[in-house]
């Protein structure tokens, strides 16, 4: 009874401290890309309204931050990337 209590403890701190890695990671690349997100949103969803916001948002967010990602695995190598505006809306 005991060891079942001790192997689910350690098995959440081990799944918690993965999930804080990942965290750290996601940060670097907002923090690097800040910028160029608030530039996408205040040209490319400017005027819209709703879902249609949301999505243009959501859209900025998505390639700068995936860009980033791609880039380099680790979080000391990335560099967001240049992109001009619109260049990745459909």
């Amino acid at each position: 009874m005991i060891g079942r209590k001790v192997f689910g403890v350690f098995a959440m701190l081990v799944f918690a401290g993965f999930m804080g890695a990942a965290t750290a990671d996601a940060k670097s690349c907002k923090a690097l890309c800040h910028t160029q997100i608030k530039s996408c949103f205040s040209t490319d969803c400017t005027g819209l309204k709703g879902h249609e916001k949301r999505d243009c948002k959501k859209t900025c967010r998505t390639h700068f931050l995936g860009e980033c990602t791609a880039t380099a695995p680790k979080a000391k190598d990335r560099t967001c990337p240049a992109s001009p505006s619109g260049a990745f809306l459909e």
